[in-house]
């Protein structure tokens, strides 16, 4: 199968001058070779920007974009990266992270055999597990979502371009929870998504990333949670719903532990956390974030 599109590569990006040259590398290692890639830069104040500067030296498809408002962060900058884009697919990659060498080809090709799909993702690789998301085309979509109020993360996924005629750019308001938000978005306008079979991407997750700063995974969980009530209640029921509060209140236990004033309230937390992780595991297909 020969495929010609044009792929842009969407990399939001601060302070990684340690792991930015090896993202990019990753793209430019691609089986898949027509790919323009997008260095979406978030007021760096390291030497992230040169490091890019000189890669574009040697490649004549990457470009350095820089935003012009501040305190914006990572959902602002894939915007820039979006409304940039001459691709036909967008692929999101975090600059921490790498693609596998077939990433891209093997999600293109699903989009070849199915013109209908919307986004195409697959699995992701951290340290040596694969991290294994769950196949949405064996589910029902809407309902399925409205459960789990996630899918996937950022760097597995490809979207074509032209959903975002239609869907808004990505929420900057929130600063967790940010791939969810834009997974539930293309659902609420029926776009269709489908996992391609296999690992994409080798996650890394920084002690800066958003991930680990349990704070903003509570208060992404809640906004999430509250955007979605009326979803939620109309796809699943009331009892879906209070979980989904218990949910919220797991994310505050655990962003409590983190910045506890004490080793006891830390402790005190942590316990909580785990008690209330015991209840609610069972509920959930997956429980992170």
């Amino acid at each position: 199968m020969t495929i010609e599109n044009l792929v842009t590569v969407v990399i939001p990006t601060y302070n990684r001058e340690a792991t930015i040259n090896e993202a990019i590398e990753s793209i430019l290692n691609q089986s898949y070779k027509k790919t323009e890639i997008l260095v979406c830069d978030d007021f760096s104040t390291d030497h992230t920007v040169e490091k890019v500067n000189e890669l574009i030296k040697e490649h004549n498809n990457i470009r350095i974009l820089s935003r012009k408002d501040r305190l914006k962060g990572a959902n602002a900058a894939r915007n820039l990266g979006i409304t940039e884009a001459k691709g036909e697919y967008i692929v999101f990659l975090d600059s921490d992270d790498i693609l596998i060498k077939d990433s891209i080809y093997n999600r293109i090709k699903i989009f070849e055999e199915y013109p209908e799909i919307d986004m195409v993702y697959g699995d992701c690789i951290i340290g040596e597990k694969v991290c294994k998301f769950d196949k949405i085309q064996n589910f029902e979509q809407k309902k399925y979502l409205m459960e789990e109020l996630s899918l996937c993360n950022f760097s597995v996924m490809m979207i074509k371009k032209n959903v975002f005629n239609v869907c808004p750019l990505l929420d900057t308001r929130l600063k967790s929870w940010q791939d969810d938000g834009l997974v539930l978005e293309l659902n609420k306008y029926n776009k269709k998504m489908f996992h391609c079979g296999c690992a994409v991407d080798e996650n890394r997750i920084s002690k800066n990333s958003i991930t680990s700063n349990y704070r903003n995974l509570y208060e992404g969980c809640k906004y999430i949670v509250k955007l979605y009530k009326k979803d939620i209640l109309s796809e699943k029921n009331v009892f879906r719903f209070a979980l989904w509060k218990l949910r919220i209140l797991l994310n505050w236990f655990r962003s409590k532990e983190q910045t506890g004033k004490n080793s006891i309230e830390k402790w005190i937390y942590e316990k909580l956390f785990q008690l209330l992780l015991l209840v609610l595991k069972p509920f959930f297909r997956h429980i992170w974030g």
